[in-house]
């Protein structure tokens, strides 16, 4: 684990840190060559090119997909909060991931990265 990640997830309050530390572990394990990085104060993960980062937020875990616009979100749970291509999936239960809806996101957002090659934000 990045240091300044594991610093940041550490500081957070015992529920949220559980979040986060699973949250962290399913982006990390969802395909072979993510990568951690502690960016902009909050991590960031990346596949071939930036794929979302995790943000402490009053409401809850914030994790924001950086391509966002691009997926198809057939449960509506992306939110834009006046964006043009981030997309934002508030977590405020560690049950949330591991619904259905959280993982064809976090899938569809690998693929869409994947079929990109690395073009779109830089990593």
């Amino acid at each position: 684990m990045h240091p300044q990640v594991e610093a940041y997830i550490l500081d957070l309050e015992p529920e949220r840190r559980e979040i986060a530390m699973l949250l962290r572990d399913l982006i990390m394990a969802s395909a072979p060559g993510v990568e951690e990085q502690f960016k902009w104060k909050v991590p960031f993960y990346g596949f071939r090119g930036a794929l979302c980062y995790i943000n402490n937020r009053k409401q809850g875990l914030d994790l924001g997909f950086l391509q966002g616009y691009l997926l198809s979100d057939p449960c509506g749970v992306l939110q834009d909060r006046g964006t043009k291509q981030v997309r934002h999936l508030l977590l405020t239960q560690k049950e949330q991931l591991f619904s259905e809806s959280f993982q064809q996101i976090l899938q569809e957002a690998l693929m869409q990265n994947e079929q990109k090659g690395g073009k779109g934000y830089s990593w």
